[in-house]
């Protein structure tokens, strides 16, 4: 018998849908078969190396099927940077995580040029609120931190003298202008230093000699933060160490030294089961606890947040997909993630003190 002009157009229905299912779920597991390509531009070597080892070491933990991870060494140089950028752009690289900020700030006009996306959870500077959405940056900036300090120093006793030591690089640049334009004459001296430099002593001697009691101490380089502890401890020089988490958490720390800190630091208020198990694992995995628990554990939530959106939407045009999904805001095992329409994270919730 055969079939009636009825049944043939429901067969043909049938059809068209299941091949309309078929289109739709490979477009959905579209990185399954093609993985995002991700390039991670950051400092693998060098003075800031011990920060491209901890982005490096939270983002192969998030590893996954649905993106390849590409590193890259800039060094925290910009021109390396840009150099690294354009590389991989012609590797069809649209999405990239970035750690230095000056970095950042030289990437952001080619990202928003070209239609692509900057990720960061370690570009503190203040001066890349000046970016447009090219850019989505998970942590406090230098101005919140540094807000933050200057508080702080407003309520030092007022015979209180106070100093300023700091890294040159663009977020310590950017953490001793805020605090310079807070406290103006409050801060009575100034020093800066190159995280290449050997020795600090001539820096630490002017200080000293001007009866610096309280000192804010604004790093970027861990390798020169043991030794600016040392010299401070072999010139029987104690002041009240005032800094962010590069002051009190690479190591040495300060009270290894027998020096007093106070600082101030970006953090979860509430500490969700999801981070706990990342310290665990992160100490497993690589034998070290991490150096910089709040910014690795956002840089791993970043990737496993990349994963989440490549399993259920489509990788075409995966930059603006990207930014569309996160600046909506995202939840992620370590925190939920509100931003301004530039990329920035609403910072209140993640700012903390503690002394050491």
């Amino acid at each position: 018998m055969k079939p009636s002009r009825t049944s043939l157009i429901i067969i043909s229905i049938l059809i068209i849908m299941a091949l309309i299912w078929v289109i739709t779920t490979k477009k959905q597991n579209h990185s399954i078969d093609q993985p995002i390509k991700i390039g991670i531009i950051g400092p693998l070597s060098g003075p800031a190396g011990l920060i491209g080892e901890e982005v490096a070491n939270s983002i192969k933990l998030a590893s996954s099927t649905s993106f390849q991870l590409i590193f890259e060494d800039d060094q925290c140089d910009t021109k390396k940077a840009v150099s690294l950028y354009l590389k991989l752009t012609q590797q069809d690289v649209h999405v990239f995580y970035v750690s230095c900020s000056g970095s950042v700030l030289a990437l952001a006009p080619l990202a928003k040029t070209g239609g692509n996306l900057i990720l960061t959870a370690y570009a503190g500077s203040s001066e890349i609120r000046k970016t447009g959405d090219e850019v989505i940056r998970f942590i406090p900036d230098a101005l919140s931190i540094a807000g933050a300090m200057a508080n702080y120093a407003l309520k030092l006793p007022v015979d209180s003298k106070i100093g300023l030591l700091y890294e040159a690089q663009d977020y310590s640049k950017s953490v001793a202008m805020t605090l310079q334009d807070k406290l103006g004459a409050k801060i009575i001296s100034q020093e800066t230093y190159s995280a290449t430099d050997n020795t600090f002593r001539t820096q630490l001697m002017k200080l000293k000699s001007q009866g610096i009691n309280n000192l804010f101490y604004v790093p970027t380089s861990g390798k020169a933060v043991g030794l600016v502890y040392k010299e401070l401890d072999v010139l029987n020089y104690r002041p009240l160490l005032i800094g962010d988490v590069n002051a009190c958490e690479y190591t040495p720390t300060p009270k290894e030294f027998g020096l007093k800190s106070v600082c101030f630091d970006a953090g979860f208020t509430t500490e969700t089961q999801a981070y706990k198990d990342f310290l665990v694992v992160y100490k497993t995995q690589y034998g070290i606890e991490s150096a910089s628990p709040f910014y690795d554990s956002v840089t791993y939530d970043i990737f496993k947040l990349i994963d989440v959106y490549a399993k259920s939407h489509s990788t075409n045009n995966i930059a603006s997909g990207l930014k569309t999904y996160f600046l909506g805001g995202v939840t992620g095992g370590m925190s939920s993630y509100s931003f301004t329409k530039n990329g920035e994270v609403m910072a209140d919730q993640y700012l903390k003190m503690f002394e050491k």
